[in-house]
């Protein structure tokens, strides 16, 4: 008996019992098909946005390592590191004076820092690095407070994750003046 099998269509996918393997067809449908699975999943992970809050994370750790070396430097000193300007984690290693390496081993700078340095806060040039400000003269506010040199300070690092509500509307005071809202950052100060 002739086990031949009646292919009606080129594009039939009956099998004989002897054909093994898969028709191209069959092979092109489960590629797609694949392909339109993994683009849902990709849309929903969204990688960019993980690789964001997790560069955010990053930053908000290094702001708390930095809080805990300013706060031995003042236990030992009876201040913070004075700085006449705002300066920021592209000059360098030892950006905030005094700190390294006795109180951190090497300062961090922002996983995203496209190097170079420049002097300001970093939201001027739309960079992304670690900012630092502590007065090294004594002064008045506008609210009409002292401001001590090295009694108070502030930390700042550029949030890009803008939806994380540490980094929408947060008010940072410094030396009992509110220095407004910060919308886009994480502003830190005295623990």
């Amino acid at each position: 008996m002739d086990k031949k099998l009646k292919i009606n269509s080129p594009f039939s996918i009956l099998h004989s019992p002897f054909q093994k393997g898969f028709t191209l067809v069959e092979l092109l449908i489960t590629i797609a098909v694949l392909a339109v699975i993994s683009g849902i999943v990709i849309a929903i992970i969204n990688p960019g946005t993980q690789l964001a809050k997790a560069r955010d994370a990053r930053r908000k750790n290094d702001m708390h390592q930095i809080q805990v070396a300013l706060e031995a430097y003042k236990s030992d000193n009876g201040h913070y590191p004075p700085s006449p300007d705002w300066i920021n984690s592209s000059q360098g290693d030892q950006w905030i004076p005094g700190l390294s390496p006795q109180y951190m081993q090497k300062l961090p700078r922002d996983p995203s820092s496209s190097g170079g340095s420049y002097t300001g806060f970093p939201g001027w040039y739309g960079k992304w690095d670690y900012a630092y400000y502590a007065a090294a003269y004594p002064s008045t506010c506008a609210q009409g407070h002292a401001v001590v040199a090295g009694d108070d300070y502030m930390l700042i690092a550029r949030a890009e994750n803008t939806a994380d509500p540490a980094a929408i509307g947060q008010t940072l005071t410094y030396a009992g003046c509110p220095t407004g809202v910060w919308t886009g950052y994480f502003p830190f100060g005295p623990q």
